[in-house]
């Protein structure tokens, strides 16, 4: 079972989720779209995950899919392990992911401003998020399960 942890950021924007009907079992591909630098911020983010049933499910856009494009593919054998940035009254101002494996993507937006969050996991792996967005990502969570490590 995976549990929500967040989401992180502003108010604004509308309620973005996975299917409720599905249980995220791995993290396959997340796409970032982003301005970098000073007054940067994460204009959408979107995902495909694979379902216990090992189904590919990917997500909408949830933003606008507008500035700098990254793609971050996630190889079968590795999983994500901690999801950190910061935002501020407007939305989600970056994003790094860390994976299993040591790499570190990232981060995405604008690092120097803005509140902190950090979403590190302990013998479990970020499977999905959740969120709010609109024009940007107005905010971020994780689901997370259980890992054996």
């Amino acid at each position: 079972m995976a549990t929500k942890v967040g989401p992180f950021g502003s108010g604004g924007g509308n309620s973005q989720d996975i299917d409720s009907d599905q249980t995220p079992a791995s993290l396959k591909k997340i796409e970032i779209w982003s301005v970098n630098g000073s007054g940067g911020l994460i204009n959408a983010i979107s995902f495909t995950y694979e379902t216990v049933g090992n189904d590919d499910t990917m997500s909408a856009i949830w933003g606008t899919d507008k500035g700098v494009h990254n793609r971050i593919s996630i190889p079968s054998h590795v999983y994500v392990t901690r999801l950190s940035g910061k935002f501020d009254s407007n939305g989600v101002k970056s994003l790094t992911v860390f994976t299993s494996d040591g790499t570190t993507y990232g981060p995405y937006g604008d690092a120097a401003s803005g509140k902190d969050f950090d979403i590190p996991v302990v013998k479990s792996a970020i499977v999905a998020f959740f969120g709010r967005s609109g024009q940007v990502l107005h905010a971020v969570g994780a689901y997370v399960v259980p890992k054996s490590c």
